[in-house]
This record gives structure tokens, C-alpha cells and sequence, in this order.
């Protein structure tokens, strides 16, 4: 016979970790500069994002400058 303890702690374990995975599924980015819509955006430009180091070339590969 299985404790009812035990089984509330299991419970308990299987909801943190849904939780958990349901959470990390979202399609944000951690920095500002990351997220290729914001590239243009005047904070992810030198001299600014040089200091932060959140340029987009320092987050990422899929960055390519646009030439003029």
C-alpha cells in the first residue's frame, strides 16, 4: 500500500517540474539586442551597446550589418 505522503510528494515533484517545462517555452530573448526586430533600435548601436557589451554581433552568429 502506497503512503499517502509519498503520494502527495510525488505529486507534488511532477507538478514543479511541468511547471518548470512549460515555463521555458517561450520564445523570449535575454537581451534587448538579441531579438533581430530590435537590431535597428538606436541602444543596440555603438557607441551605446559597446558599453553594455549587448551589441547583436557580440550575441549572436545570425547577425549581418546591413551595408549602406
Amino acid at each position: 500500500m502506497i503512503k499517502k505522503s509519498n503520494l502527495i510528494y510525488k505529486s507534488l515533484l511532477i507538478c514543479i517540474f511541468f511547471s518548470f517545462l512549460c515555463t521555458s517555452c517561450n520564445n523570449d530573448y535575454r537581451y534587448h539586442c538579441q531579438d533581430p526586430n530590435h537590431w535597428e533600435d538606436e541602444d543596440c548601436k555603438p557607441p551605446l551597446c559597446e558599453v553594455s557589451q549587448t551589441c547583436p554581433w557580440m550575441l549572436t552568429d545570425a547577425y549581418k550589418p546591413k551595408k549602406p
